[in-house]
Parts: C-alpha cells; sequence; structure tokens
C-alpha cells in the first residue's frame, strides 16, 4: 500500500501506538477495568436485593436499564445516519466524523442490549429466542432488528478499515506475529489495484445507502415494541 505524504504522517503518529502497548494506555486500560469491576458488583447488589436497587417497582417497568437502552440505540441510530449521509455526499471535511460514527454506532449497538440481557432473568431459556421464535411475538422482531442493524453496522465499519489493514500488513513494525497474520487476515487480500478500488467504493456506497433507511425501520420496530 502506497501512502501519500498526510496519510504516511498520520502513519507515523500512530505506529508508537500499535507497536508497543505504551505506560499511557496501560493507564487508561486499568482506569476502565476498575469501572468494570464496580459495574460488577452492581450486578451483584442486583441479584443479591432484586431489582428494586434500579428503579424497578410494582407500577415502573424496567427501570434503568430501559432507559439505557434507549439512550444506546439512539445514539446508534444517529451515528448509522450521520456516517451514511456524509460519506453519499462526499463530504470532505466530514471523514474523520464519519469513522467516528461508525465506531459509535457499533459500540453502542453492542452496548444496548446488554442492560436488556441484565434485566433478563432467565439466561437459561435466552436461546429459545432462537430456536423456538414466535412471528407473533414483538420480542422476536426485536431480536432480528438489533441483530440485522449490527451485522449491518459492523461490515460498514470493516469496509472502511480495510485499507487501514492493508497499511499495518504492508509496513515493517514490530509486532508480534499473531497481530501480522491477524491484519494479513482482515486486510482480504486488498493492494489497493484500481479494480479492488472501486469494487470497495461501491460495497461503501451500497452499506451507506442501506443504512440510513435500516435505521429508520429499526427504529420503527424498537418503538412499536416499547410501546
Amino acid at each position: 500500500m502506497e501512502l501519500n505524504s498526510y496519510q504516511q504522517q498520520a502513519f507515523n503518529y500512530q505506529r508508537p501506538n500499535i507497536e508497543k502497548f505504551g505506560k499511557k494506555n496501560w493507564i487508561w486500560a486499568i482506569f476502565f477495568m476498575l469501572w468494570i469491576l464496580v459495574g460488577l458488583y452492581a450486578l451483584y447488589l442486583q441479584i443479591a436485593k432484586g431489582h428494586v436497587v434500579t428503579g424497578m417497582r410494582d407500577n415502573v417497568v424496567w427501570g434503568l436499564f430501559i432507559v439505557n437502552f434507549i439512550f444506546f440505540i439512539g445514539l446508534s441510530y444517529a451515528g448509522a445516519i450521520i456516517a451514511g449521509l456524509l460519506h453519499l455526499f462526499k463530504v470532505s471535511w466530514g471523514k474523520p466524523i464519519v469513522r467516528l460514527a461508525q465506531l459509535m454506532t457499533v459500540i453502542s449497538v453492542i452496548v444496548g442490549p446488554v442492560f436488556i440481557l441484565l434485566c433478563v432473568g432467565r439466561f437459561d431459556r435466552l436461546h429459545h429466542l432462537f430456536i423456538y421464535p414466535r412471528i407473533q411475538s414483538p420480542m422476536t422482531w426485536d431480536v432480528l432488528a438489533i441483530l440485522t442493524y449490527f451485522v449491518g453496522s459492523v461490515l460498514f465499519l470493516y469496509m472502511a478499515l480495510i485499507k487501514d489493514f492493508a497499511v499495518y500488513r504492508d509496513a515493517k513494525m514490530n509486532i508480534p506475529k499473531w497481530k501480522q497474520k491477524l491484519y494479513k487476515i482482515l486486510a482480504s487480500g486488498y493492494r489497493g489495484a484500481a479494480s479492488q478500488k472501486r469494487h470497495l467504493i461501491i460495497s461503501q456506497n451500497l452499506l451507506a445507502i442501506i443504512m440510513v433507511p435500516l435505521s429508520i425501520m429499526v427504529s420503527s420496530i424498537l418503538s412499536g415494541f416499547l410501546v
């Protein structure tokens, strides 16, 4: 992969973070791990004392969980629409925003349903949603909508990252062999050929066209379920 001067400068700036998990990264990792431990303790309190600790009462359904679910799913909708529209209209100043919006979409659509899973009382029956689905049940359509939206979001982000993986694959960096193999797999044989660029652009455009209406449709399905 050949890079222009701006791309080479950006890569050289990020290269130390790719090659080595530095002190600053360890500080952030420990900081977030502490928050995860706090969350696990909160989950223990919920199991020990019941859902009443989340604000759930006899006249309040789901409490804190449904609020967080709606918030993160809403973020994912916004990210998908912003990324899709900026990509389709080829806004030059919006390229960094597109990447951030794509990341926000994927992360939010992962975090949001976690709050619903934490509220489910019978995890041992969770697989019944896939083995014995009922077309009449709004829960079945809820799960299908989120899974479809999640797959589309991941593909949209992955298409944008293929060039980056190709750069990491070809760069002679001081990284473990497993990382080199991982970048080679994720690059999907991309070498920057004209035909590959054309196919990648077409794929990204199609996914952007799909993601915008898909966000609206999934939002409608979940809104109907919540109502």
